[in-house]
């Protein structure tokens, strides 16, 4: 599924007149500025030259009605340079780093089907790094551990599982 948005004629819309029509979000700025100067000119309104979008889908709530084409498309890039996530948890990610621009995938560390997982994971690989012999390590109480960690660590829940990140 590619991200979508529903650009409107701005001129028509202030007439009463619904006009626009759904693109696709693409890497490439111009494809889309192209597209919206084709629906544009097919305006009911002479010389339209205004536009808004009124609706999108796979997208962070925060580009709103009056997006830069250059931010969509960087969103884009993002999800194509990360196929190991779905779409829909990208749009988690960036709309928890607040932008485009502020998302920084080498401080996610990954994603988990629970946050449990996770902490237990991590719990692990410290009590194997310090060789501790099975007779202590059965005294480790992942749950309290998991509890603490939670309050340190940024987690990002999604349909998909926990993205856990490091920022």
């Amino acid at each position: 599924m590619t991200s979508r948005i529903y650009v409107r004629a701005l001129g028509a819309y202030n007439n009463g007149i619904l006009h626009g029509r759904w693109i696709d979000v693409s890497s490439d700025v111009d494809e889309m500025q192209d597209e919206i100067k084709e629906m544009l000119s097919e305006s009911p309104i002479k010389g339209e030259e205004e536009w808004a979008v009124h609706d999108s889908e796979s997208l962070p709530n925060f580009f709103g009605e009056f997006p830069q084409l250059k931010d969509l498309a960087a969103f884009e890039e993002l999800v194509e340079e990360n196929p190991q996530y779905d779409r829909d948890v990208m749009v988690a990610i960036v709309e928890d780093f607040g932008s485009v621009a502020n998302t920084d995938m080498d401080c996610v560390i990954g994603m988990y089907a629970e946050f449990s997982d996770y902490s237990n994971e991590l719990a692990d690989s410290l009590l194997d790094s310090h060789k501790t012999p099975d007779a202590i390590r059965s005294y480790f109480d992942y749950g309290a551990y998991e509890r603490d960690l939670k309050l340190e660590t940024n987690s990002i829940d999604t349909p998909q599982g926990v993205v856990i990140t490091s920022s």
